[in-house]
């Protein structure tokens, strides 16, 4: 018999139940490979590909890409050298009130993919987001998902 991991809530979920698609809100997706959530999302990625907005490194994103009022940020932060860093820059475009929405590795021993550089356990162990005064966090099977209230 197979042992699967289900995950159970995604950033389409969370989008919906804090109904962020509509209106005026503005989605900023931070690593985002060929996704886009909504018309008012900017997709930024390391890479040119499909749908991506502006090539640029989540460490420091441009100033020109202006404040946001939700940060989907799916797959992506366990690939980055530093976490604080990304926070901090995180921090710095979500307007206050703003929404956070993190999808990374939890407890997973081993990622094929290269180079994995974070688990989630440690990222909230050593503090990294904590300038983001989190209000709301919940952990789900591998699923972190911040709410900033």
């Amino acid at each position: 018999m197979l042992n699967l991991l289900v995950k159970n809530y995604s950033e389409h979920d969370f989008l919906a139940k804090y109904g962020l698609l509509g209106g005026d809100k503005r989605i900023l997706n931070a690593g985002s490979s060929s996704v886009r959530y909504g018309m008012n999302c900017v997709n930024v990625d390391i890479q040119s590909k499909q749908n991506v907005d502006v090539v640029c490194d989540i460490h420091d994103l441009p100033q020109s890409l202006g404040d946001f009022d939700v940060i989907i940020c799916n797959g992506a932060l366990q690939y980055c050298h530093n976490p604080q860093t990304v926070a901090k820059e995180f921090y710095r475009v979500l307007k206050p009130g703003g929404y956070l929405f993190i999808d990374a590795p939890w407890v997973q021993p081993y990622c094929p993919d290269t180079p994995d550089r974070l688990r989630s356990r440690k990222m909230l162990s050593d503090r990294s987001f904590r300038p983001l005064r989190l209000s709301n966090v919940v952990l789900q099977s591998v699923r972190v998902l911040l709410l900033l209230c």
